[in-house]
């Protein structure tokens, strides 16, 4: 015959079996969160943000996002879509959001262009973006904020250990260091893209001051026996109240 402490586990049972088969979706993936910092050096000449300007955000990714490209020497390793949110706040004009479909690429090194042929790693996240309008003088129109990237470039060849997508930020300071042979373009910036009244689109800058990792939601599993020890514990109580009574 079932006693009353049975009935409870059972129900205890059925509630963390139908909490883990809701998550399925979820449990093959571990979703990463970087929180960033950003600040304007300069003021914009067509954007209404002065020197000083700051934005924060953050954007997830799936850790085990597989790469879309055949690493080579020398060459970005491209993890497509690997970005399932990304938000930013611009300080005094509004909040954007975007994704998912954001794209993160390796460099561990990757050929530097421009004036120097050089060797650097290199850090970029691109994604897409919306929902913050300003109006910029300079055009007398509004503008949409309709993409942001974060690019890393470290001449000294520091600031990554590999082309893994692993979840532990990029150390900053081996980006603003500029102590590179080129070293002009050491860096580490926000850039953001904005529509411009001709159909295209237009960018400006933003150092970078942080880029941290944010702890991530627990795992399905962690959440079920965290279930379970709640259960346990209420047939502790109802065993006491039942013995004691």
């Amino acid at each position: 015959m079932k006693t009353k402490n049975h009935q409870c586990l059972g129900i205890v049972m059925a509630v963390i079996v139908i909490f883990c088969g809701g998550h399925d979706s979820t449990a093959s993936a571990d979703l990463i969160t970087f929180a960033f910092e950003a600040v304007a050096d300069s003021p914009s000449s067509t954007l209404p943000f002065g020197a000083g300007q700051t934005i924060s955000g953050s954007y997830t990714f799936e850790l085990d996002t597989a790469p879309t490209t055949t690493p080579a020497a020398n060459t970005f390793t491209f993890y497509t879509d690997a970005i399932t949110n990304f938000d930013i706040t611009i300080d005094g004009f509004g909040t954007g959001n975007g994704g998912p479909g954001g794209d993160i690429l390796l460099g561990d090194p990757v050929q530097t262009s421009g004036s120097f042929n050089f060797l650097s790693d290199k850090y970029v996240v691109n994604s897409a973006v919306s929902g913050i309008t300003v109006f910029s003088s300079f055009y007398n129109a509004n503008r949409n904020l309709v993409g942001a990237q974060l690019s890393l470039q470290d001449l000294d060849q520091q600031g990554l250990d590999s082309e893994d997508l692993v979840a532990t930020p990029p150390d900053l300071t081996f980006f603003l260091d500029n102590t590179g042979p080129n070293f002009d373009s050491d860096h580490a910036i926000l850039n953001l893209s904005f529509s411009t009244p001709g159909g295209g689109a237009g960018s400006t800058s933003f150092r970078l001051t942080s880029l941290t990792a944010v702890s991530p939601v627990p795992e399905p599993n962690t959440t079920a026996m965290l279930l379970l020890c709640a259960g346990c514990s209420v047939l502790r109580t109802a065993h006491r109240r039942r013995t004691s009574g």
